[in-house]
């Protein structure tokens, strides 16, 4: 508790000067800066509580919103509760840097204090690389966090523990050590040998040539046979139609004919019997036969030409008629 009354009575002395003067490590995010604040208090109440490890975490978030050096050295004293002095030799560095940064020499005095008075129960930690083990993509981690080669072969401050050593590198086997560093051992040391080549992995297999089938032929559709020519053409029937109306158009001219002979003849006859010219009936039945006579002579002239174009049509037809498949 006396380094807890210790930070407590440096804030105090402090706090005319905080609400006076303006300084560059007040967030200027209000809000964050208020969530560190709070953040700040439950850490405070965890301590008082004796629950240094949930203190420990309420210290860094509230950091992570506000960094302040008053939350740097509550944070390091947590460190000191848990037994994790490394951290907290990291941490009172920290609050150094920032209250130099912020002309907060009473807060740098504190700190440094603190730092002289762990320096010396240190636990240490030295990573070294065989030369061999230097090859282009070598990446060396303590607990997960990749360590700088400028970190190689220097003792580094470590919490007591057990801590893994990992070194990974392009075409090599992985390799890892753990190693526990307490105050039985405290200061050890890890050699990192030259990495054993990883084998090289099989070429992916070739793709498996696909048999591809081919579909199988589709039936050759059947030809239809070919049909025999018909006879009665379109052309053949018009020309027998056209023989058929001139043969009667000259079978009425000649019974057409034969009325009108037979009307003239009795026509003349009645012209003979009368003593001085023909009578007016013979007259008419004269002309009505003349008539019949002309009609006559054209019907068996247009039934004559019917006959001649009908027998060219018919003829000249070809029996092939049309033809095909669909």
């Amino acid at each position: 508790m006396r380094i807890r009354a210790l930070i407590v009575a440096c804030l105090l002395a402090t706090n005319v000067g905080l609400a006076t003067r303006g300084r560059a490590d007040d967030a200027p995010d209000r809000q964050n800066t208020a969530v560190a604040k709070e953040l700040f208090d439950q850490g405070l109440k965890l301590m008082d509580e004796g629950k240094y490890a949930e203190a420990c975490a309420k210290f860094v978030a509230s950091n992570q919103n506000a960094a302040k050096v008053s939350t740097l050295l509550n944070l390091g004293n947590c460190y000191e509760k848990t037994g994790q002095l490394a951290s907290a030799w990291g941490t009172y560095n920290e609050a150094v840097a920032l209250a130099r940064r912020t002309s907060r020499a009473d807060y740098e005095q504190f700190a440094q204090q603190r730092i002289a008075a762990i320096e010396p129960k240190l636990l240490h930690l030295t990573i070294k690389v065989e030369d061999a083990a230097k090859v282009d993509g070598l990446v060396v981690k303590r607990d997960g966090v990749p360590l700088a080669p400028g970190a190689w072969e220097t003792a580094i401050p470590v919490d007591p523990g057990r801590h893994a050593i990992v070194a990974t590198a392009p075409k090599k086997k992985p390799w890892e050590r753990s190693v526990v560093v307490d105050e039985g051992t405290p200061s050890a040391t890890v050699v990192v040998p030259a990495l054993e080549d990883a084998p090289e992995e099989p070429p992916p297999p070739a793709p498996s040539a696909s048999i591809v089938v081919a579909p199988p032929p589709l039936p050759e559709r059947p030809k239809a046979p070919p049909r025999e020519a018909d006879f009665w053409t379109p052309q053949r029937t018009t020309g027998l139609a056209i023989g058929g109306a001139g043969v009667v158009s000259v079978g009425i001219g000649a019974i057409l004919g034969v009325v009108a002979k037979s009307s003239y003849d009795d026509a003349r006859a009645m012209c003979a019997r009368a003593p001085d010219a023909c009578p007016p009936a013979a007259v008419d039945q004269s002309k009505h036969a003349y008539s019949m006579a002309t009609a006559a002579t054209v019907l068996f002239i247009v039934g004559g030409l019917a006959i001649a174009g009908g027998s060219v049509v018919y003829f000249t037809a070809s029996g092939a008629g049309v033809r095909g498949t669909f």
